[in-house]
């Protein structure tokens, strides 16, 4: 019926719509000082705020990526703390890397709240969570629509904030940003058709995701126009 064709058409439009801007701050006119090579992450500093060793004595890596979420960095709709992405660009340097790769996660899952909070319920859709290895397993993820204009101005000024915050750094030469992401800094939308389960309370949920996303209004235009603006 139509609303299974609207299903399967977001889940094609899924494998077309991917973007991943790699932006820096070097003037055109100049070579990217953009090594070619292995980049290596990672979640936390070890104890006394350093790289993990690891990762320090590997000497097959050219460059490191700093990270954080967006509900750790923006505490308000004006309010930014980036003393954590801050300590992760000094322990970099401080291994003795030269190169950095910038990564802010404006994921669904790391929406702050008070954002979330704000948006219309109508562009809100609560999607169940299917990874077995999720803290969130099962659970019922408020997630706002991308193409909302509250989410998606508040996303362009995480953007804005952070590039008047590290443009002129030189260590930072790429900077990563994404636009239809639920969980990470990589391309991963909620798309599950089928069962989840047994969750905790000994039940099995049916789901249709990519149908949730078109009753929500989902279309190829909106997103491609998200990520045009990002």
């Amino acid at each position: 019926d139509v609303k299974q064709n609207r299903a399967r058409n977001v889940k094609k439009t899924i494998l077309t719509t991917f973007a991943l801007a790699t932006l820096t701050h070097i003037a055109l006119s100049e070579p990217i000082p953009y090594p070619k090579g292995v980049w290596a992450g990672f979640d936390v500093l070890d104890d006394g705020g350093v790289v993990p060793p690891g990762l320090v004595n590997n000497q097959g890596l050219v460059g490191l990526s700093a990270t954080d979420d967006w509900d750790e960095i923006q505490t308000g709709p004006d309010t930014f703390d980036w003393s954590y992405l801050d300590k992760k660009i000094a322990a970099i340097k401080a291994a003795g890397f030269k190169y950095i790769a910038l990564g802010i996660t404006a994921s669904s899952d790391d929406t702050p709240q008070w954002l979330l909070d704000s948006i219309p319920t109508q562009n809100i859709i609560y999607l169940g969570d299917p990874t077995e290895t999720h803290k969130t397993y099962c659970d019922l993820i408020k997630t706002a629509v991308y193409w909302d204009p509250t989410f998606h101005a508040a996303r362009l000024n995480l953007i804005k904030k952070a590039g008047e915050r590290y443009a002129n750094d030189p260590a930072i030469v790429a900077v990563f940003a994404q636009f239809a992401n639920h969980n990470s800094n990589d391309w991963n939308i909620q798309d599950t058709v089928g069962t989840i389960g047994p969750c905790s309370d000994g039940k099995t949920y049916e789901v249709n995701q990519p149908l949730q996303w078109t009753n929500a209004g989902w279309t190829i235009d909106k997103m491609l126009g998200v990520g045009k603006d990002i």
